[in-house]
């Protein structure tokens, strides 16, 4: 998948860390949650897009906007501690709305790493520096605010659904400063109009898509049949910290394989109004950028109302139905 080009070349000082056994699980971990094992077919057409692929990509924006090596290194590990299949073990442990639960092992898996604790002290930084990115508002910030991570995987996801190329995307990244916002804050802006509602459409399609029926069904399936693995002891909580592949040999041998692979086999999904035994609703959390704009001295919802239009309608969307995931024989 070509991407966009954040930073000419990775800095040296980045590249030890790439090489420690934390860092390099992240590459059988995908950033599609699952979905990418499921017969739906938005996902047949996708490439693999890995957490390690992201957190990179994360840690070149913030080295290309501020050059500070903590910050980068902070967005480097915002992902270490992700499980597989990401933000479904948000939904396991009831965070579906939030997706923030997989995040508190971060500074424990830092501080577990003999490899990544010896690389910074030899780069003269506390681990305490780089094992919450959330300090640094270029690195992140709160929604619907723009930052370093959700510009990288709207850029990157935007590309593996192909709403658009490397190209496209390549303008609009290169109309993006560090500067100050409304409040007086730092974050990511755009320089020009235009840019800004572009990126900010982009932002949009990929938001529907993560809280689409199709996203959230498969997704609480998946949680249910990973909560049932755990409690027959197939799985243990240490598990989902290997890799996916891992993961999905142990269930494939075990004997929930049948349930894995209905899992596998779902390639749409039905909805009901009513409730039916057995059937899924779930809300999710909704993911929309609305950026601050140089020109216009304000959000680019405040000066695009077909941007503000766009989102207003998603915020206000219910999620009352009810799912079921079938396959084609169902």
């Amino acid at each position: 998948m070509k991407q966009v080009s954040y930073e000419t070349e990775i800095p040296s000082f980045i590249k030890p860390y790439l090489e420690t056994e934390e860092m390099q699980r992240l590459k059988g971990i995908d950033m599609n949650c699952g979905m990418n094992y499921t017969s739906i077919p938005f996902f047949q057409n996708i490439e693999p897009y890995s957490r390690y692929t992201h957190s990179i990509g994360t840690a070149l924006i913030i080295y290309h906007f501020t050059k500070d090596k903590k910050q980068t290194l902070s967005g480097l590990f915002h992902d270490i501690a992700t499980p597989a299949f990401s933000h479904v073990i948000d939904f396991l442990h009831g965070d579906a709305l939030k997706q923030e639960s997989t995040e508190d092992k971060t500074e424990e898996i830092l501080s577990a790493s003999g490899e990544i604790r010896s690389i910074l002290a030899e780069d003269g930084i506390v681990l305490s520096e780089v094992s919450n990115y959330h300090l640094y508002p270029i690195a992140d910030n709160d929604s619907p605010l723009l930052s370093s991570d959700r510009l990288e995987y709207t850029f990157s996801a935007s590309i593996d659904y192909h709403s658009g190329n490397a190209d496209q995307y390549q303008s609009i990244y290169d109309d993006i400063a560090a500067g100050t916002n409304e409040a007086g804050c730092e974050e990511l802006v755009f320089r020009h109009k235009d840019m800004a509602e572009a990126f900010a459409s982009a932002a949009l399609k990929n938001g529907m898509v993560f809280s689409s029926k199709e996203d959230r069904c498969c997704m609480q399936v998946l949680a249910e049949l990973i909560k049932e693995a755990i409690r027959r002891n197939i799985l243990q909580e240490k598990d989902l910290y290997t890799t996916e592949e891992k993961v999905i040999a142990q269930l494939e041998n075990s004997s929930m394989s049948s349930q894995w692979h209905h899992f596998q086999s779902i390639d749409h999904v039905m909805i009901s109004q009513e409730p039916k035994e057995g059937w899924i609703k779930i809300a999710a959390k909704k993911r929309y950028i609305d950026p601050y704009c140089i020109e216009t001295g304000e959000r680019i919802s405040q000066s695009s109302l077909k941007i503000q239009q766009e989102i207003e309608s998603f915020k206000n969307e219910q999620y009352q139905e009810w799912m079921k995931g079938c396959s084609k024989d169902e």
